[in-house]
C-alpha cells in the first residue's frame, strides 16, 4: 500500500501542475506560444516546471519503492518532507529571486542528497529481501 508515499505523490504533483498552468498562463499573456522568447518570466516559470519534473519523478519513484518494499515509515516521511520543502525553496528562489541565489543551490543540493539516501536505502532493502529469498 502506498499510505506513506500517497501524500508526496499528491503534493509534487500539485506543483507540476501548478507550474504547468503558471507557463500556459504567461504564454498566453505573452503570445510566445512555442520556446521563451528571451521572456525572463517565462524561462524562470518553465525553469521551475521543468526542475520539478526531473527531480519529482525520480524522487517518487524511489519512495513509493521504498514504500512497496516495507521501508520505515518515519523514514518515508521524513525524506518525503525534507524533498518537499527542498523543492519549493528551489521554486521560490528560482521563480522570484535571483537564478544565482544561495538557496536555490542549497535547495537543490538538498533535494539530491535525499534522492541518494533512499536510493542507498531502498539497495539495502532490496539486498537484505534477495539474501531472505536464497
Amino acid at each position: 500500500m502506498l499510505v506513506n508515499s500517497g501524500s508526496f505523490i499528491v503534493i509534487l504533483t500539485a506543483m507540476m501542475a501548478t507550474f504547468s498552468a503558471v507557463v500556459v498562463y504567461l504564454r498566453f499573456k505573452t503570445k510566445i506560444m512555442y520556446g521563451d522568447g528571451g521572456n525572463m518570466t517565462l524561462i524562470r516559470a518553465r525553469a521551475v516546471h521543468f526542475n520539478i519534473l526531473e527531480n519529482g519523478i525520480p524522487f517518487l519513484f524511489l519512495l513509493v519503492g521504498l514504500d512497496i518494499m516495507g521501508g520505515d515509515r518515519s523514514c518515508i516521511i521524513y525524506t518525503g518532507s525534507i524533498f518537499v520543502l527542498a523543492r519549493i525553496l528551489h521554486a521560490i528562489t528560482t521563480y522570484w529571486l535571483r537564478p544565482d541565489h544561495l538557496l536555490r543551490a542549497i535547495s537543490y543540493s538538498v533535494s539530491h542528497l535525499v534522492q541518494i539516501y533512499l536510493m542507498f536505502k531502498l539497495w539495502l532493502i532490496l539486498c537484505e529481501k534477495a539474501q531472505v529469498l536464497a
